[in-house]
């Protein structure tokens, strides 16, 4: 083969190998992310759930002043 076409082969090589590196880490990043997102989400349900029953608790308060 020849000496241009096996530099150009090497070089796509070196290419290729960066390239999957970069997605390697990539991956890794995404997957912090992915469960950063799942942690905040469930923080949030969680949030979420204790407003609902505090809201709830206020209007049975309110409906029960209502009524005396």
């Amino acid at each position: 083969m020849e000496p241009e076409k096996l530099r150009e082969i090497e070089d796509l090589k070196r290419q290729l190998k960066t390239i999957e590196m970069e997605e390697a880490q990539l991956e890794e990043q995404m997957a912090i992310l992915r469960k950063h997102k799942a942690s905040i989400l469930a923080k949030l349900n969680e949030n979420s759930d204790e407003q609902y029953e505090a809201d709830m608790l206020a209007r049975v308060y309110e409906q029960r002043r209502n009524q005396s």
